[in-house]
């Protein structure tokens, strides 16, 4: 038997009325998309243009039913409960007084006419959450959304907007705090593309993981001013490699920004005493670097455990865990901003898959940051010129059968 939320996804889908076109005929540029979504951001400030937008995406969905008879709600359309997400969920568990809510668009190049997320490597990609789990069940709901922000654009803006409120008022009367992850697996700038969000939204608790690292830093590396109500945290692409970001992501942590970093190790799976049990890999306890040539450290913490990075320094601090590195680590610089330590969610498969992307885990106490970038630095061979030494005739031969084998082959 389904559940009400396959049976509403599965009506959603079959009784779509709105226009979806094919990734090839209809690609949408990341400038045109931008202006759409501040026009409409700006109209949630009219009270007037808001309640109209509103109506027009209830339009969309006008007289549309689930499969067994009941009248869909559109006001929650858009948005994923934490209970229908494991990670979210785990939040609602540690944390009984939030209630967290997320926006579930396809990410990267996946709906084939924009990338959601402009600086995802492609390590990324192949170990993304998108498909794990439940998520390899979603990928048509989470298309026809993507469709819907892409083609109506304002009405999709509009129809976030009744999500979020009636996600703020149901969960103020339930006593808690009103949470939303706006991208679970995108990365759009929501900070650049709809502001009064937001600032309409001040009761509610946003937040994000982002790799696009000028979301976070000025061009002067300082931190950048994000609405109080929004935090974001910088993921790392890992310490070596061609697409590694930690020449910005250290910038983040000396200022007391939040990271995340995927680990060469394994999530847990199933439940203890089963067969396919598997308990959670271990993480390390630290990054280590020298940053002007002063020791800096920064605590890891286990990301698993729950999703609102907001809360990390919090817990870093009534934990004593910066002054356990203090302790572990004398004379160096403890910084504020606390990493969050993330495990690969599937089998060895993945460890192979992510490569660079993920961080080994060295001495599993102590990331040594600098001995890992160095070691992983790519030794290319210098480049010599090898003189010629073929003669003339034979040098003609060769050219002309390549010619000879090039044609036939053509």
């Amino acid at each position: 038997m389904l559940s009400t939320k396959a049976i509403f996804i599965r009506s959603l889908l079959e009784g779509w009325d709105g226009k979806v076109y094919t990734p090839e005929s209809h690609p949408v540029s990341y400038s045109k998309l931008n202006a759409a979504m501040r026009e409409a951001s700006a109209e949630l400030m009219d009270s007037e243009k808001s309640r109209a937008g509103r109506e027009r995406f209830q339009q969309m969905f006008r007289n549309k039913r689930t499969t067994d008879g009941r009248v869909i709600k559109t006001g929650r359309v858009f948005l994923t409960d934490q209970a229908a997400n494991p990670k979210l969920e785990k939040s609602g568990i540690k944390f009984g007084n939030f209630h967290t809510k997320g926006l579930t668009l396809l990410p990267a190049k996946k709906s084939g006419r924009i990338n959601m997320c402009p600086c995802a490597t492609v390590e990324c990609e192949t170990v993304c959450l998108n498909m794990k789990g439940r998520g390899a069940m979603s990928q048509g709901a989470r298309g026809h959304r993507t469709s819907v922000l892409l083609d109506q654009t304002k009405e999709f803006m509009h129809g976030l907007d009744g999500a979020i409120e009636h996600h703020s008022n149901t969960a103020t009367e339930a006593g808690k705090q009103p949470v939303m992850r706006l991208n679970v697996v995108s990365d759009l700038v929501w900070e650049q593309h709809a502001p009064h969000l937001f600032e309409k939204h001040k009761g509610v608790r946003f937040y994000d993981y982002t790799k696009i690292a000028n979301r976070m830093l000025n061009a002067d590396k300082t931190l950048k001013k994000l609405p109080d109500n929004y935090h974001l945290t910088l993921s790392s692409t890992g310490l070596v490699g061609d697409s590694e970001n930690w020449g910005d992501l250290h910038h983040v942590l000396r200022q007391g920004g939040s990271g995340a970093m995927v680990f060469r190790t394994l999530a847990g799976r199933g439940t203890p005493g089963k067969k396919n049990y598997r308990p959670p890999a271990a993480l390390p306890k630290y990054l280590k670097w020298t940053h002007e040539g002063v020791p800096h450290v920064a605590v890891v913490t286990d990301g698993d455990e729950h999703d609102l990075r907001f809360k990390d320094r919090e817990i870093a601090e009534g934990s004593g865990a910066y002054e356990q590195a203090q302790k572990d680590h004398p004379g160096a610089v403890i910084v504020k901003g606390v990493v969050a330590g993330l495990r690969l969610k599937g089998g060895k498969k993945d460890i192979e898959e992510a490569g660079e992307f993920a961080v080994d885990m060295g001495d599993g106490h102590t990331i040594d940051v600098d001995a890992t970038r160095a070691a992983g630095k790519k030794q290319e061979a210098p480049k010599t010129t090898v003189p010629l030494t073929i003669g003339g005739q034979k040098l003609k031969e060769l050219f002309t059968n390549f010619l000879r084998g090039s044609y036939l082959r053509g």
